[in-house]
């Protein structure tokens, strides 16, 4: 029976403990990574669609002016093919419904990632008024609404796992295990 020594004790036990400190470094900091990635993703998935809506909005007006169910299904069905956007609803100044379509909902969950990021749903309610020059601005008329449904989750799917691969790519590369050697 071979005992080992004190010395060659104390070397495994350090071994091990600067080996498990940098897995957690690692974890934490891939961690952190998807999180901001995620946070710069929600920033601009949030600038096209802003993008989208004032394209849309002479059309939007336009729909809401005329009542016209048709168009507005067309332009509800735009907003919805956006990944984040969940449900949209267009309505009159009557506050009559025109047109609303709703997503299926996104069941991703992204463990310890999650519980980090913030509220990723949003209600946003649109007032379509006709853009006026200064001067006849005097009166302003409301000719409906746009509400949108926004789940920024939805754009968490194509982050995510982008995010995972650059995680495996990371644990599995080997210039990073000769950081180690």
């Amino acid at each position: 029976m071979t005992l080992v020594s004190r010395e060659h004790s104390l070397v495994v036990r350090t071994v091990l403990s600067v080996l498990v400190v940098l897995v957690l470094v690692a974890t934490v900091y891939g961690a952190c990574e998807v999180y901001f990635e995620f946070e710069y993703e929600a920033e601009h998935d949030q600038q096209l669609l802003d993008q989208y809506i004032s394209a849309r909005k002479p059309a939007l007006i336009n729909a809401a002016y005329l009542s016209d169910p048709v168009l507005s299904q067309q332009i509800i069905k735009g907003f919805l093919a956006n990944e984040i956007v969940q449900g949209a609803r267009l309505e009159d100044d009557t506050n009559a419904v025109l047109a609303e379509g709703r997503n299926e909902p996104v069941t991703n969950v992204i463990p310890f990632i999650s519980i980090l990021l913030s509220e990723t749903k949003v209600l946003r309610s649109i007032p379509l008024i006709e853009d006026a020059p200064a001067s006849l601005s005097s009166k302003i008329t409301q000719y409906g609404t746009l509400y949108l449904e926004i789940d920024y989750g939805g754009g968490m799917n194509r982050s995510f796992a982008r995010s995972v691969q650059l995680l495996w790519m990371k644990f599995f590369y080997p210039s990073s295990w000769s950081l180690l050697f």
